[in-house]
């Protein structure tokens, strides 16, 4: 019974020992040579990435590109995607979605703000980037407004996108068109003098 079990090791392969010779006869002795291991490769478990979240300036800029180019369907305020924003601060197609549009992106990249369909609510006193003057560095993502003498009010509001030089702005803001009405008909980038702005706010979470 020994004799088998070393038989069985011996064509298993086990603990590297390979024999030279097995006989049947129980009285030959039997030579154990020592043989190399075979060495086991085990594959390595692929790494798991994680992908760390994109910084808010970052994520908002995607959302900025991605929405150039959005118009109404009919011009009255309406479409899919103009109805998406404004569904997204309650209200319905045929309002004014400039707001709607800021909302939106802060929304969609997880930045808690307190901005309704009104264009007034994108102001953040609390966190002041541009007024009559730089109080911090802009970044992607700001917000600005613009005040309407006619209105009594802040009218308009979008995003700030880059700095062209040192008086004027690259926007890109919902609701407006290539003259920069603030009652145009998609989503569009434009260029502002730093001298029309009522303010750029930053909305972040903190």
């Amino acid at each position: 019974m020994v004799q088998n079990i070393i038989r069985a090791l011996a064509l298993l392969g086990l603990f590297g020992l390979g024999y030279d010779h097995i006989s049947d006869d129980s009285r030959e002795v039997i030579q154990p040579v020592q043989t190399t291991i075979a060495e086991v490769v085990i594959a390595e478990p692929e790494p798991v990435v994680i992908v760390p979240p994109k910084p808010d300036c970052e994520c908002l800029r995607d959302f900025m590109v991605s929405t150039i180019g959005v118009k109404e369907k009919t011009g009255n305020n309406d479409g899919f995607w103009v109805e998406k924003y404004l569904s997204n601060v309650k209200m319905s197609k045929g309002n004014p979605w400039c707001a709607a549009y800021v909302r939106y992106g802060l929304d969609s990249c997880g930045i808690k703000s307190t901005i309704t369909a009104w264009s007034p609510t994108a102001v953040n006193k609390s966190n002041t980037v541009w007024k009559q003057g730089w109080k911090k560095e802009s970044q992607v993502g700001d917000v600005f407004t613009l005040y309407y003498v006619k209105l009594g009010r802040v009218g308009h509001t979008g995003y700030v996108e880059s700095a062209v030089n040192s008086v004027t702005i690259e926007t890109v803001e919902g609701n407006t068109d290539n003259q920069n009405s603030r009652e145009g008909n998609g989503v569009f980038r434009r260029k502002r003098a730093l001298n029309s702005l009522h303010g750029i706010w930053r909305w972040e979470n903190r």
